[in-house]
């Protein structure tokens, strides 16, 4: 039998969960606590018990998917990747996650809402792009990039590209051609890196 602690757990987490729904389909706008209380039979106090406002429920949803961030790139070291095949892959993984998980792809919203949420949200992108340096950073003292890449201008590419397609195919209702669309700018960075797209790919997708 589950005690109260553990009960109060499980809760918070379907709240959590919950609201990632609300706000994936709806926004932060569309979405209210008394909606995310409906989805799970609860009433808007049982709810604003774990969470005291929708914008804690926002904050906390985007610091779950710097947790997720974390645990990708955790597991892309566990598998022994490093350089730009560890950059190549984590961004797809990531993508990956964005697509297939609702908590994440509904963080990914509340960041480009930010401006209608009255509190400071954590920045999952500045990790992303953090990450992404020190694998452009590996990348370069391994030889398999040009010595003279500005990494840190080549990091926000990087970021500026994937961000800007994935929002794109969203936008235009064409997901179904995301990986294609990846595909193609990881080909036009890697070049300018000074890399082979070809090998690179290859090496880390069946392309």
């Amino acid at each position: 039998m589950a005690t109260k602690r553990e009960q109060a757990e499980r809760t918070k987490q379907a709240v959590l969960e919950a609201a990632a729904e609300e706000f994936d389909v709806n926004g932060y706008i569309g979405g209210s606590i008394g909606s995310i209380a409906a989805r799970l039979g609860l009433t808007k106090g049982s709810v604003a018990y774990h969470f005291t406002s929708k914008a804690n429920l926002a904050a906390a949803i985007v610091e779950e998917e710097i947790a997720q961030i974390d645990q990708i790139v955790e597991s892309i070291r566990a598998r022994g990747l490093a350089g730009i095949d560890a950059l190549v892959v984590a961004l797809h993984d990531i993508i990956l996650r964005a697509d297939t998980n609702t908590t994440f792809r509904a963080a990914f919203r509340l960041n480009r809402e930010h401006s209608v949420i009255d509190i400071e949200l954590p920045r999952p992108h500045l990790l992303w792009m953090a990450h992404t340096e020190r694998f452009l950073h590996e990348a370069q003292q391994r030889g398999e990039v040009s010595a003279t890449l500005d990494t840190t201008t080549a990091n926000r590419a990087v970021a500026a590209m994937f961000l800007g397609e994935y929002q794109l195919t969203h936008e235009l209702d064409t997901e179904g051609d995301r990986n294609a669309g990846f595909i193609a700018m990881w080909e036009y960075l890697l070049s300018s890196f000074g890399a082979d797209p070809r090998e690179v790919l290859s090496r880390n997708f069946d392309v």
